[in-house]
């Protein structure tokens, strides 16, 4: 009786294997471990005005099951709640099941909109303890079923955005590099707001 194994069986096989292999990798920060000291990548958590960091391979978070909360702006929804060192462990009420980012993403669109009611309620664990929290997130609506097209949401992101924009290329220390420069300065132009215009001419 021959024991060989066809090769698109031995290729499943070996990839479920790394799969589970880069899965143990992953740091569980609740257990005592830390973010790794060559992980510089965080990530904007949208309108908290906080930032974590997620595990990811190659920028793929889909194996992390937690946020690290790395910074928090002083005014922001964030402020009051959440802390650097804080960890997040799921949203709704749920854990992360499958993309911390996705999910993270996911509920707070819902919080942003009308049957939201600018509640984001997520899963805080800060020095052992595990607590419910809720984020009181502006409420901008829904997106039209034309989003980015004839949609107020649309409309208001995109002006909040423009304006916050400007705010920091007014600042003195405005010194970014060519890349990002040059994208904020077409976003400004792109808003059709000629207030925006003398921003605009000086980073030409």
């Amino acid at each position: 009786m021959s024991l060989r194994c066809s090769p698109r069986l031995l290729a499943v096989t070996l990839a479920a294997t790394l799969s589970l292999a880069a899965s143990a990798q992953v740091p569980d920060l609740i257990e005592g471990d830390s973010i790794p000291e060559n992980a510089t990548k965080d990530w904007t958590l949208g309108a908290t005005g906080a930032r974590g960091w997620i595990h990811s391979e190659k920028l793929v978070t889909s194996n992390a099951r937690q946020i690290a909360i790395t910074a928090v702006d002083e005014e922001s929804p964030a402020a009051k709640v959440l802390r650097v060192g804080d960890v997040l462990l799921g949203v709704g009420g749920q854990p992360f099941s499958f993309d911390p980012r996705v999910e993270f993403g996911r509920a707070l669109t819902l919080a942003e909109s009308k049957s939201g009611a600018g509640k984001l309620r997520v899963t805080r664990w800060r020095r052992g303890r595990e607590r419910e929290v809720v984020l009181r997130i502006p409420t901008l609506g829904d997106y039209s079923e034309t989003a980015p097209f004839d949609c107020s949401k649309s409309e208001k992101i995109l002006e909040r955005g423009c304006r916050a924009l400007a705010e920091q290329m007014e600042q003195p220390d405005y010194r970014p590099n060519p890349i990002p420069r040059a994208l904020n300065a077409l976003a400004l132009l792109a808003s059709g707001e000629r207030k925006y215009l003398s921003l605009v001419r000086r980073e030409a």
